[in-house]
């Protein structure tokens, strides 16, 4: 359907499916409240990963549904909060690191094949952390020492 808007259900579960190569459950997928539903936390689960999406205030803990995952995971963010939100906020750097390589190199590839544009948006990851580490250098007063031959 042209000019259709995917659902969020559809954005995560397009972008976690790559996960699932990887055999390790130390990832934690921090998104906001929008994300929230069951089929969303389950996708998640089945990529071998940790969602950390806070619960709306309205939310109920009893909801009917034959997923008991609605459930667990909001006595799981009820019963560690402390650690959910911590966990949660990690998003922020992530949040605010793009919003500097946006501001910075502008928000739009200009590549047309989705290999160069992987490559030209990790050309400007790669700058972004040139550019702080220059500023650090500065900030620090550290002077770079380089081997001599």
């Amino acid at each position: 359907m042209p000019g259709r808007v995917a659902t969020h259900q559809e954005v995560l579960s397009r972008n976690t499916r790559p996960l699932s190569r990887i055999d390790a459950c130390a990832f934690l997928s921090p998104a906001d409240k929008a994300y929230l539903s069951v089929d969303n936390l389950q996708t998640v689960l089945d990529h071998n990963a940790m969602p950390y999406i806070p619960f709306k205030s309205n939310s109920d803990p009893a909801r009917k549904s034959p997923n008991p995952t609605w459930r667990r995971m909001y006595y799981y963010f009820a019963y560690n909060q402390h650690y959910f939100m911590q966990r949660y906020h990690e998003r922020s750097n992530v949040e605010s690191t793009f919003s500097m390589i946006k501001a910075k190199f502008g928000d739009s590839l200009r590549s047309k094949t989705k290999t160069a544009q992987v490559n030209e948006a990790l050309c400007k990851i790669l700058c972004h952390n040139l550019c702080c580490l220059i500023q650090c250098m500065f900030e620090f007063e550290i002077k770079p020492e380089f081997w001599q031959d």
